[in-house]
């Protein structure tokens, strides 16, 4: 169950599209081959619980990124993507993706280390936003408060 969970929480900070590609009442999920067969599982609890159609795609892993930057614009793209977390950055940077900021009741039903470790990911993934204290000094992947706060040494 800890590992559904944690895939559903994936799902959840990954998911939003900045381009509305759903159709109303059904979601499209871009899985690769490895995570295809459980997504199919997911998203039939899924239908079965809420009532919403789920439609899971196999999209090779190598493709998702690219044919995102191509369906997304047009409207074409998944509401849900699964794919590396180090993604991210580059995702965000071209606007292909968008967080989702969760109200905190969603998010203490989740195990608290998933939780950390999905903000942590996401924290070093993402790009360093010009002007900012980090320019020059962090990029995506970096440490950026041990970048702020080398003293720290990112403890």
């Amino acid at each position: 169950m800890k590992r559904v969970t944690v895939l559903v929480l994936g799902l959840l900070l990954v998911a939003g599209l900045a381009a509305t590609a759903s159709t109303a009442g059904k979601l499209l999920i871009w899985a690769d081959d490895t995570r295809f067969p459980i997504m199919q599982t997911v998203a039939a609890q899924f239908t079965a619980a809420y009532g919403v159609e789920v439609e899971v795609q196999q999209v090779g892993f190598g493709d998702i990124r690219g044919n995102l930057a191509t369906a997304g614009p047009a409207g074409e793209g998944p509401d849900i993507l699964i794919g590396a977390h180090d993604w991210l950055g580059e995702l965000i940077q071209n606007g292909l993706i968008e967080p989702i900021v969760l109200p905190t009741s969603m998010v203490a039903a989740f195990d608290p280390v998933a939780i950390d470790a999905a903000s942590v990911d996401l924290v070093r993934a993402a790009p360093v936003a010009r002007g900012s204290a980090l320019e020059g000094k962090a990029g995506e992947g970096d440490d950026k408060f041990a970048a702020l706060h080398p003293e720290s040494r990112g403890e």
